[in-house]
């Protein structure tokens, strides 16, 4: 039987740890994507370098969203990371898709 100072510590460490584990449930693909929320970023060369094709947002946020699927209905292998060098950066985002 446990005294109520056992039973005090566990429940705030049995919360802990379900808080923790929550907290790592993101898994990578193979190729670069995630089964998560959220999804590597490449730059432009990284994904021309994987072979992908960028694919810019038609201005209604689908390529946010972690269901999307790129035109061959595979995942993107990651969302486009774009350096602010001075160049125009798209308002609505990019994905990398593979080809």
């Amino acid at each position: 039987m446990q005294t109520s100072t056992q039973r005090i510590f566990t429940i705030p460490a049995l919360a802990i740890a379900l808080l923790l584990w929550g907290g790592c449930a993101k898994s990578t693909h193979e190729n670069g994507g995630t089964t998560g929320t959220e999804r590597a970023t490449l730059s432009e060369e990284e994904c021309l370098a994987r072979k992908g094709k960028i694919m810019g947002d038609p201005g209604d946020g689908r390529i946010h969203r972690p269901s999307y699927r790129c035109p061959n209905g595979r995942p993107p292998l990651g969302s486009i990371r774009y350096d602010e060098t001075g160049d125009m950066i798209p308002v609505e985002g990019s994905v990398c898709c593979p080809r």
